[in-house]
C-alpha cells in the first residue's frame, strides 16, 4: 500500500527531475513520448530504460521506507476496524487496497503522458500520405440544389438526368 502512495508521490518526483535534466543538456532522444519520425526503436527503449531505473530506484527508496518501525503501528491502526475477521483483512490487504491503488498510480502515470499524447495524435493526422493535398470540399445543401436545377454534379441520378434531356 505504501508503494502505490507515497511511491507514486516519489516517482512522479524523480520523472520530474529527470525531465528537467534531459531538457537541460537538450538529449533529444530521451524527451518523453517523442521517438522520432518514423518512430526508432533505439529511442524507445533508452527511454524505456530510464523509466525501469527510475522505478528500480522508486522501489529501493520504498523498501527503506519500509523498514521503519512505525509504519507497523499504522497498519494495525489501519485494519483496526476489520482485524477480527481475519479473511475480510486479507481481501482489503491483498485484493481492494492494491486494485485501487494500481489504479490511481497507473492514473497518475498516464495522465503525464496525456500532453505526449495528444500532440502525437496531431502530428499523426497533420503527416498522413496525402494529406498535404488539398482535400475537395464537401458542397453545401444550397450548391447541391443549384447544380441540381442546371444538371450538373455527380452521382448516378444526374447522370440519368443528363441523359434524359439529350
Amino acid at each position: 500500500m505504501l508503494d502505490t502512495t507515497i511511491g507514486v508521490l516519489v516517482l512522479a518526483g524523480l520523472l520530474r527531475m529527470v525531465d528537467m535534466v534531459v531538457h537541460k543538456y537538450r538529449w533529444v532522444d530521451l524527451y518523453t513520448g517523442e521517438y522520432g519520425k518514423p518512430p526508432k526503436t533505439k529511442v524507445f527503449l533508452m527511454q524505456l530504460v530510464v523509466f525501469l531505473f527510475v522505478v528500480m530506484v522508486v522501489k529501493v527508496i520504498m523498501t527503506l521506507i519500509m523498514l521503519l518501525p512505525f509504519l507497523r503501528e499504522v497498519g494495525e491502526f489501519v485494519l483496526h476496524p476489520i482485524s477480527e475477521n481475519k479473511s475480510a483483512e486479507l481481501v482489503v490487504v491483498m485484493i481492494f487496497t492494491p486494485l485501487i491503488m494500481n489504479s490511481i498510480q497507473f492514473w497518475v502515470a498516464l495522465a503525464r503522458n496525456v500532453h505526449y499524447i495528444e500532440k502525437d495524435k496531431q502530428q499523426l493526422v497533420d503527416h498522413r500520405p496525402g494529406a498535404e493535398k488539398a482535400r475537395p470540399q464537401r458542397t453545401s445543401t444550397k450548391e447541391r440544389r443549384g447544380l441540381r436545377r442546371r444538371g450538373g454534379g455527380g452521382g448516378l441520378d444526374a447522370r440519368r438526368r443528363r441523359v434524359r434531356r439529350h
